[in-house]
């Protein structure tokens, strides 16, 4: 009997950076069940059916991540081959037949968990979203950056709609203000689109100066995030907290740039450490628009446990010989 090797998978569906997916909708999810806070004043309620469908959310986003990665090998099989990427359909550990199958249930199973959570209108965007961006939409200029800045964005769309339900993360009415819960999606997909685009840096000569300046000036305007969401809430320090782990992490990449010890392309350098940093990004959404104190100290913390989790299950991954993208 022929016995199923799960490693191959797991490459397939980038395993290793499911825990980023899982921070987004845990900050959406925060931000989202403060959104009558914002006009009632009243303490945001913490019930076991929101705890419930914060878990199928989470779960529904790791499924809809791992789709999206798998329909990205899927359809770029023959590039990928063309250039001999260390990808598992190329190293023929996996069928592009079977592939598309994987990617198949991976979306269906995550739009199914969405539903059950009410937030099946965010999942069926991610869905559209990750589909453009891999049949082409990524080799457009400019749009490949939105489209995945877009899929991010979504992705806290999908905690927040766990929590109070798809149609009133877009609600104008009185007793619900959603604006907080737009913005911060809209800041977080600013930040992975500029991400997307510096990691279209990686095909550019490395020792271009063009290439180091402009790496230089992304890392400076990552750390405009945490700081300028920490001086939305200048009195929490937990805030500015934050603000220093991610800029110790973006100062140790500008560092990086200059010495370049392990040969490893700066563009790829800059793009690992803003993805490291997507725990940390969205830990400043909660932050700066979670009003409770008490749970946006309790979501922050969880985010930072989280991070480190996922700092560790990366460097396993990398250590054991795995790709990293």
């Amino acid at each position: 009997m022929r016995v199923l090797r799960v490693r191959p998978y797991l490459d397939l569906t980038r395993a290793f950076l499911a825990p980023t997916a899982v921070a987004d909708v845990l900050a959406g999810w925060a931000i989202g069940l403060s959104a009558r806070t914002w006009s009632s004043g009243d303490a945001p309620a913490v019930t076991g059916e929101a705890t419930r469908d914060l878990i199928v959310a989470a779960a529904s986003s790791v499924l809809l991540y791992s789709f999206g990665m798998a329909a990205n090998d899927v359809l770029d099989a023959a590039k990928d081959r063309a250039r001999g990427a260390p990808r598992p359909i190329v190293r023929g550990e996996i069928e592009r037949g079977r592939a598309t199958v994987v990617a198949a249930a991976l979306g269906a199973l995550g739009l199914l968990a969405s539903a059950l959570a009410d937030a099946l209108l965010p999942a069926l965007a991610i869905v559209v979203l990750a589909l453009a961006y891999n049949a082409g939409g990524k080799r457009v200029p400019l749009a490949g950056n939105v489209l995945m800045g877009g899929c991010r964005a979504t992705n806290l769309l999908l905690g927040a709609s766990a929590a109070i339900g798809s149609a009133a993360v877009f609600s104008t009415n009185g007793d619900m203000n959603a604006r907080p819960i737009l913005i911060a999606a809209a800041t977080f997909g600013l930040y992975i689109t500029i991400v997307t685009a510096v990691s279209v840096l990686e095909d550019r000569e490395p020792s271009s100066r063009a290439v180091r300046g402009s790496l230089r000036a992304a890392l400076v305007l990552f750390a405009a995030f945490p700081l300028a969401l920490a001086w939305l809430r200048p009195d929490r320090e937990l805030a500015w907290a934050n603000a220093a782990l991610l800029l110790f992490v973006l100062v140790r990449a500008w560092r990086h740039l200059g010495s370049n010890e392990a040969r490893v392309h700066p563009a790829s350098v800059v793009v690992r450490s803003a993805l490291s940093a997507i725990y940390l990004i969205d830990a400043a959404l909660v932050l700066a628009f979670v009003p409770a104190d008490d749970l946006a100290r309790a979501i922050a913390v969880a985010l930072w446990l989280l991070a480190c989790a996922g700092w560790l299950v990366k460097r396993l991954w990398l250590q054991s010989g795995r790709p990293d993208t």
